[in-house]
Formats: structure tokens, C-alpha cells, sequence
């Protein structure tokens, strides 16, 4: 009778941040990838009006031009493509979420790798050393993540490339690189990949707490006395979101310092463990204060 009207009636729901995300981890504890699960979730996502869903692959990728790095079990380019497709529909977009620096250890120890790992040589020779991260002064590793990225932006359409950065267990300690420090390495080498994901019309996304370690405010890492002002890491502010993320619980103070240097922020925080079958519930209040600190500044939103 009224077309695309009602009489008298007027329903008014419109979220208050534009990213409004969640995250699904396949990389840690080797989760299987499911085609008809993640159609599934999409779906409910959707109902939630979830318009953000973020692959953590880390490197579990069918990478076209990285062969060594190919199983058949990981979510393969043609699925990434069908999946985009189906999310569309929702106003849902499908973001891959890699780790270029740390969270490298199970391929790095690998022989064909292993010359591409960080170790303190110091205390070992390569083959020897430990090696939870990749070197970002190797000329090979540069040329390896160029490669794994060009595939995923390949397959992925997201503006929003993530790119990790979190939990490095080793910088600056390598011949290659013990002649900076940490936080300008770390800088030289996000720069870098910024760029990159720049020339291919996308942003990167960064975890925040490698940089909030070295500026004094991530209550979660012992501080080695000497404090990077947040400001120092400014080089990599055009063309990057900080993913500002703890632990457990709010994160007030590298919100602020974030936010006052001129970051685009999304606040993130975690249902539960990645080794974890069930929520913690205590979260829930969590991740409400942690909102708040967010809403606070007017952030482009959230993950989950």
C-alpha cells in the first residue's frame, strides 16, 4: 500500500563507528579453514551489522609465488575470491591479517629460511640461534614479504592490509642490524611496507604494542629504562591504522598517546584465548571500558 514507507513510523539505527570488526584466528593453534563456517558467520555477522570480518592467517596463505610456503590445507586465492564475493552481499569486507616480523618462527626454522631469522649474535651463530622473528635488514626478507604481500593484495580487495608487527621477540641483535636500534629499525622497515601496500592503493594496519613498548606505554612489557617518545614514530602515521590492543582489559594510556600524535585509531580486544574453547566473561567488561576509552577521541572504530 505505501511502498517503501510506513505510516507514522520512523526507525532510527545507525551504528556510532564506521569499522566495526571481528577477527577469526586460523594461524595460532593451526585452525582449520572451513568455507561453509566462515559463509556461516558472515551471515550472522552480519545480523550484528558487523560490516569488518579479519582473516589471522599470519603466513597460512596458498601464496602463488611462494611454493615452500604452500598447503593445500590453507585457505587458497579462488576461496578468498568466492568468500569476498559472498560478504559483499552483506556489506562485509573480507581483510587478510599477515605478520611480516614476528610470528615467524615455525617457518623460520626451516633450513631454506633459516638464513632470513633475527638471532643475537652475540650469543650464537646463525643456524644455532633462535630465531622467533624475521631480520629486517636481509635483503631476502624484503624480497620474500614483497612477494607474500603482492599475493594477497592480489586476492584480497580490503583496503585495510594487516600487516601485524606485534610480540617481536628479537630486534637489532644480527650483524645486519645491531648498529640500530630497535625503534629505528622498526620504523625503517614498517615505512617500507607502508609504501608498499601505498602503491597498490591500500592502508596498512599495524598492531600497536611493539610501538607502545618502545614510548613507555604498554603496561605489559618491561621497558628497558629508555622511552621513544610516540612522536618519533610519526614517519609511519599517512597510510597507517594503529589496531591499539592489550592483553586484558582497557589501554587508556597508549589510546591518548596515539590519538594526541594524530593516529587513526580502532580500538581491538580478544573474546578469548587463541588455545581457548570458551569466553571469558569477564572480558565483557573489558572490552566495554576499552570502547569507552576509544569513543572518548572519535576513533574510526573497532575489532574484536
Amino acid at each position: 500500500q505505501f511502498g517503501q514507507s510506513l505510516p507514522c513510523l520512523v526507525i532510527a539505527d545507525r551504528p556510532a563507528w564506521r569499522h566495526r570488526g571481528v577477527q577469526v584466528s586460523y594461524a595460532q593453534i593451526n585452525v582449520a579453514y572451513r568455507e561453509a563456517y566462515l559463509l556461516h558467520f558472515i551471515e550472522k555477522m552480519a545480523a550484528i551489522k558487523v560490516n569488518h570480518i579479519y582473516l589471522y592467517l599470519e603466513w597460512r596463505f596458498q601464496f602463488p609465488s611462494l611454493p615452500p610456503l604452500q598447503n593445500p590445507e590453507y585457505i587458497s586465492p579462488e576461496q578468498v575470491r568466492r568468500v569476498q564475493d559472498y560478504a559483499k552481499r552483506y556489506n562485509i569486507t573480507i581483510v587478510p591479517a599477515l605478520n611480516v616480523l614476528g610470528h615467524t618462527g615455525d617457518f623460520l626454522a626451516h633450513q631454506i629460511f633459516q638464513e632470513l631469522k633475527e638471532y643475537d649474535s652475540s650469543k650464537a651463530e646463525l643456524r644455532a640461534g633462535d630465531g622467533p622473528a624475521l631480520c629486517p635488514s636481509n635483503p631476502r626478507t624484503r624480497e620474500l614479504v614483497e612477494k607474500a604481500l603482492c599475493d594477497i593484495m592480489d586476492a584480497f580487495d580490503s583496503e585495510i592490509i594487516h600487516v601485524g608487527g606485534d610480540e617481536v621477540g628479537l630486534m637489532a641483535k644480527c650483524p645486519l642490524c645491531n648498529a640500530k636500534t630497535p625503534e629505528d629499525l622498526y620504523i625503517e622497515y614498517f615505512s617500507w611496507i607502508r609504501d608498499l601496500c601505498r602503491s597498490r592503493g591500500r592502508k596498512m594496519g599495524i598492531w600497536c604494542d611493539m610501538i607502545a613498548h618502545y614510548a613507555g606505554v604498554n603496561p605489559y612489557y618491561a621497558n628497558n629504562g629508555s622511552v621513544t617518545p610516540v612522536e618519533k614514530f610519526a614517519p609511519l602515521k599517512d597510510g597507517t591504522i594503529i589496531f591499539d590492543w592489550s592483553y586484558d582489559g582497557p589501554a587508556k594510556e597508549s589510546i591518548d598517546a596515539f590519538a594526541a600524535n594524530g593516529f587513526e585509531l580502532i580500538c581491538s580486544t580478544s573474546t578469548h584465548g587463541c588455545s581457548v574453547g570458551s569466553p571469558w566473561l569477564g572480558q565483557i567488561q573489558n572490552q566495554h571500558d576499552y570502547f569507552v576509552d576509544g569513543f572518548r577521541h572519535a576513533i574510526a572504530g573497532g575489532l574484536v
